[in-house]
């Protein structure tokens, strides 16, 4: 590996700091498949608490 441009993971606490010590020129983004999972369990959470 020559160059680390981007990585997509999920988002494990402490995570971006790590990437940003290693690779600290590479971008970060949170994977759309975790953020959209992330969403929907906290949005159905907060239906059953408020119903």
């Amino acid at each position: 590996m020559r160059r680390v441009l981007l990585l997509v993971t999920d988002g494990l606490p402490g995570i971006e700091e790590a990437i940003r010590r290693v690779y600290p020129m590479a971008g970060w983004q949170r994977c759309v498949v975790h953020m959209v999972r992330s969403s929907r369990s906290c949005k159905e959470l907060c239906v059953r608490v408020c119903v």
